[in-house]
This record gives C-alpha cells, sequence and structure tokens, in this order.
C-alpha cells in the first residue's frame, strides 16, 4: 500500500468513528462502572436495572444501615455517589440500606 492509500483509509476510520459517538456526551453506566462507584463511596453493593420504557440503566446502590439518612443534610455516602454518578448518563438512582 502506498502512504496516500494508507492516509485515506486512516481518515475513512477516523470519519466513521466519529459518527458512531457524540463529542462530549457522557458515557452511559455500566455494571462495572456502578461496582466502582459502590467501591469508591464505601457502599455494600452497586448494580444496574433495565426497564423496558427507557433506553438508560437505572443505578440501584445497598447501603450500610444508617448510611443513607444525615438529619435536614444529603448524607455524604449518597453526596459521594451522586457526585460519581454525574459523570453518567442513566435514568434513576435508588438506595437500599442492609437490614
Amino acid at each position: 500500500m502506498t502512504a496516500k492509500r494508507i492516509t485515506v483509509a486512516a481518515l475513512g476510520v477516523v470519519a466513521l468513528a466519529a459518527c458512531t459517538t457524540t463529542r462530549g456526551e457522557k458515557p452511559v453506566l455500566t455494571a462495572s462502572a456502578a461496582k466502582a462507584i459502590a467501591r469508591a463511596c464505601h457502599a455494600v453493593s452497586g448494580t444496574i436495572g433495565h426497564d423496558r420504557q427507557s433506553a438508560l440503566p437505572s443505578a440501584q446502590f445497598v447501603l450500610p444501615l444508617g448510611a443513607s439518612s444525615a438529619g435536614d443534610r444529603v448524607a455524604p455516602m449518597v453526596a459521594c455517589l451522586g457526585a460519581r454518578l454525574a459523570a453518567y448518563r442513566y435514568e434513576t438512582m435508588s438506595l437500599d440500606e442492609v437490614r
């Protein structure tokens, strides 16, 4: 292959890749990302679920007992989860505590 053909082929690949993603768009939340967020925020677990009516997943986190309440302010663990989820696209976040 000549250098000209390689350049044209490389430009074609870049153009096709640009069509499949939108620059600046947040990634969709994945199961591995939910688990990593749970670990980083010291939650018991993090999983995702899918609703048939939405293309985006929902995040579910299990927290240690008492971790979701902080009186009249947002609990630190809930604030941590929300801040880390801000980097992703998802439908809803639900919290449950270990009983």
